[in-house]
């Protein structure tokens, strides 16, 4: 997929995008790669799709009566995605409220500009931005104008994501994961988490969580991997990226008491 902006009346390749959606084992993941240039793009996917499967075939094992769940580098893209991306995306102001400031962690996560001085649509240049304490605005090089092919007066503008890291601020370890995200959404009205797990010997696990039951998220002392996917957000679809280490998140309740 390629995208291109326009400058005087004049097209210019902006980056490239190539991914879908890996099967291994069983268990499905997003993975895809997002860069201006297009040498060694397929050999760059390639080398994240040998973590990837490197990442499931080493999966620990997971006691569905533990409350704590880990998630390699790839899947806390996701977890992150959802949990503080989306959170500050439009006005959710009150589950941020109530969700953030009681929230344990280690880290502050941004939003970071894909490029230096990249511009958003609005020609905003792209500024970072803690989503901790701020959120994403019109302000902030996060508009995104998508083009309605069959009505031209239905274009609109979105806030979306960029690209999302974090900087750790407390201790660490080593975390070792033990299940997989193969699919993410937050219910905004319901103030609730929904992931699909991969992990050993079940292929595919549903839970929904609400958010008032995640109590701790750590990022560990491992290596954070770069990667980028495709977020559809009201039927339209944007690149997001992360680069973030494996990832422990500790729930009220016991995994089981989650599943649907």
């Amino acid at each position: 997929m390629q995208f291109t902006k326009e400058e005087k009346c004049k097209s210019s390749l902006e980056y490239v995008y190539l991914g879908g959606i890996l099967t291994c084992c069983g268990i499905t993941r997003p993975i895809g790669i997002k860069q201006r240039n297009i040498n060694f793009l397929s050999a760059n996917l390639t080398k994240l799709i040998s973590l990837a499967i490197e990442g499931i075939n080493s999966l620990n094992f997971v006691d569905l009566n533990s409350v704590g769940l880990s998630f390699d580098s790839f899947s806390a893209g996701i977890l992150f995605h959802e949990l503080f991306g989306h959170l500050s995306e439009g006005d959710v102001k009150d589950i941020r409220e109530s969700f953030i400031p009681a929230l344990k962690r280690n880290f502050n996560v941004y939003d970071v500009p894909f490029y230096p001085n990249q511009q958003d649509d609005a020609c905003i240049k792209g500024h970072s931005v803690n989503l901790l304490n701020s959120r994403l605005n019109y302000d902030t090089g996060n508009l995104f104008i998508y083009i309605d092919r069959d009505n031209v007066q239905n274009n609109i503008g979105i806030i979306r994501q960029r690209k999302l890291i974090a900087t750790r601020f407390g201790l660490a370890e080593v975390i070792n994961p033990n299940v997989v995200i193969s699919f993410g959404g937050v219910n905004i009205q319901k103030h609730a988490l929904h992931i699909r797990l991969g992990l050993q010997k079940i292929k595919k696990l549903d839970l929904k969580i609400p958010l008032e039951d995640i109590k701790e998220v750590y990022t560990s002392d491992n290596s954070p991997i770069e990667y980028s996917t495709i977020c559809q957000k009201i039927s339209y679809p944007a690149v997001v990226s992360f680069k973030l280490p494996n990832v422990y998140m500790r729930l009220k309740r016991p995994i089981k008491f989650y599943i649907q």
